[in-house]
Formats: C-alpha cells, structure tokens, sequence
C-alpha cells in the first residue's frame, strides 16, 4: 500500500506539471488519468508483443541485463540502450496513437504532446512498482528525478508527431509523418540507458545522465508552448500568452510582447 501510494503521489505531481502546460484548453483530469492509466497499460502489451520477434532472433545472453551492466563491452552496452529504446519508445507512441485516434478531446495540437507525456507517464509509473519491488522504495527518489521526467519527455517528442499528423499534415500518413520522431526519441533513450549502463556513479556518466533527461525535458516544454500558441481555440491574432487580440499583421503581442506566429504556417492553410 505504501508502495502505491508513493507512486501515485509522484506521477500526479508530474501530470499536474504536464497539464499546466495546455493553458488554453486544458484536457480534462480523467481524460488524462485515462491516458496515464490504460495508455500505461496498452503500452506494456504492446511491449510484450513488439519484445517476441527479438526474443525469437537474438540469443538469450543478449538479454542479460545484469551481464550487460557489469562486463559487457561499450559497444555491447550501446547496443542493448538503443534495442531498449526502440522498443519502449514504439510501444508507448503507438500505445498514444490507439488512445488518441477516436479522443474527441484531441481538439488543438498541443494535446498531442499532452497525451504523449501522459501516457509516457504512466509506463514509467508501471515501471516503478517494477523498480521498487525488485530492490526497494528508494530507488523511487532516483526514478521520480531521471527516468520518469525522460520517459513522458520522450512521449512529447513523439507526441509532436501525433500534433503535426493531425493538424498539419492530416492528408499523410500518420505513421510516416510518426516514426521518425520515434525513432529520434528511441536514439535518445538509448544513449540514456548506455550512460546507466555505463555506470551512473561515475561523473562523466552521470552528467550526461542530468544533461539527456533534463535537455529533453525543456525541449518537450519548449513545443509545448509553442504548440499553445497555435490553438485551434485561439481568435486570429490572439496571444497565447496575456490573450490580447492584435492585428493579424502584428509580428508581436502590443500588450506584453509575445511573439505571434503565423498559424497559416502550422496548419498549411487547411485549419482542421
């Protein structure tokens, strides 16, 4: 019980950090707790599933885990990373893709990167009861810090994705327009899991550690609030940031400065 509600508590810190960054429509809590619960879920099946076909090819000793963090050599150590990634990454944003795909509420681009982070959100606090029943409750304090701020940050750069395929290049394909930010966020992840392997008590790999999850993290809210900016429940004109509506020729807000961007640009011309 204890473990639960420890998890609980930290996961809805962060989903309450992710929610204040949709400040024009904010999603509903339980159209989020929906995407952190099933997504959650949905992704560990799909994980199961995409896991088979490696499990089938590649030796068992590949799979070691601890003989990858002890003696295993660099390359060895990158490759497993890398393998991680692309496997966690794709369950999680296909995983998003079926929760999204009939979501009335996915009404503005930003909610793709919300949905994204929520439902990287809950695979990570799946994860963690994992974590702390094979070693204890402390290694909650180390996730909560690392693993789980990387793990939705990942789901908004892939959550981008699911924005542009909707909004932007609704005529496409999603998963053409979906897997090469799937694909950038598994190399990501991968580099992470080396530098774990690695050794995180050394400097240099524990800098690193700080430097991936942390720089992904600010990139993932920096979209966001780009993202906010071309609300599809914004006027013409409107900033995003004080909700003063300019001229549509403004470059900046005449109220508190902001940059207005050109929404024609994000939507091609074609607001859906």
């Amino acid at each position: 019980m204890t473990t639960f509600l420890a998890i609980s508590i930290t996961s809805f810190l962060w989903l309450l950090i992710i929610r204040e960054r949709d400040s024009i429509e904010p999603e509903s809590f339980w159209n989020l707790i929906k995407a952190v619960v099933l997504g959650g879920f949905l992704s560990m099946i799909l994980l199961t599933i995409i896991y088979i076909p490696f499990y089938m090819v590649l030796p068992r000793s590949f799979f070691d885990l601890d003989a990858v963090r002890s003696g295993s050599a660099w390359h060895a150590k990158l490759i497993f990373g890398l393998y991680i990634g692309i496997v966690e990454e794709s369950a999680k944003a296909f995983a998003a893709l079926i929760f999204t795909s009939k979501l009335k509420a996915f009404d503005e681009p930003v909610d793709g990167m919300i949905y994204g982070m929520a439902v990287g959100l809950g695979f990570a606090a799946i994860e963690n009861f994992e974590y702390v029943s094979r070693y204890s409750l402390a290694v909650l304090i180390n996730r909560s810090a690392f693993s789980v701020p990387l793990h939705f940050a990942l789901g908004g750069v892939w959550g981008y994705g699911l924005a542009l395929a909707k909004f932007k290049y609704h005529n496409n394909s999603r998963l053409i327009i979906i897997i090469p930010l799937i694909l950038a966020a598994a190399v990501i992840h991968g580099l992470y899991d080396f530098f774990c392997f690695m050794g995180a008590s050394k400097l240099s790999s524990g800098m690193m550690i700080i430097f991936i999850t942390y720089s992904t993290f600010f990139w993932s809210f920096f979209k966001t609030k780009k993202l906010v900016a071309v609300s599809t429940f914004l006027s013409p004109g409107e900033c995003s940031n004080c909700r003063t509506v300019n001229e549509s020729s403004d470059i900046k807000c005449r109220k508190c400065g902001a940059e207005l961007p050109d929404r024609g640009e994000f939507y091609d011309g074609d607001e859906k």
